[in-house]
């Protein structure tokens, strides 16, 4: 499989709004890039159900969070709604890289596929 991405020229730049989102090492677009079918439907599946796990987490947290009185009376109260608010920044935080990996994931799946179908039907 060729390195591409289902976006003009097969490339997304660094500059992308996406790449803010997915934890950008110098590798990991290029190891996107270049990843196979197989691993890249595996990777997408494994990112976008992490994502969804983060969901639950946040909703759970704030389901919690609304049972604290809004000017907390205890220190338990204290502690749990600062620990609730950090919680709730840091799966926040996780949910958006893995939402954005598993878009760029699925852009290189529909690469390979667009690939795949412009070789078959483009063969003698």
């Amino acid at each position: 499989d060729d390195p591409g991405f289902n976006v003009p020229g097969g490339v997304v730049p660094i500059q992308d709004e996406i790449c803010k989102h997915i934890g950008y090492n110098s590798h990991i677009l290029k190891q996107f890039r270049t990843m196979g079918l197989e691993k890249a439907i595996e990777q997408r599946d494994n990112w976008f159900n992490f994502g969804r796990i983060m969901g639950e987490r946040i909703a759970y947290a704030q389901s919690v969070y609304q049972k604290i009185p809004t000017i907390p009376t205890t220190d338990y109260e204290f502690n749990l709604k600062n620990q609730i608010e950090k919680d709730v920044e840091e799966f926040s935080r996780a949910k958006l890289e893995a939402e954005g990996r598993g878009t760029l994931l699925k852009s290189r799946i529909e690469f390979i596929e667009a690939q795949r179908n412009y070789n078959n039907n483009n063969k003698n």
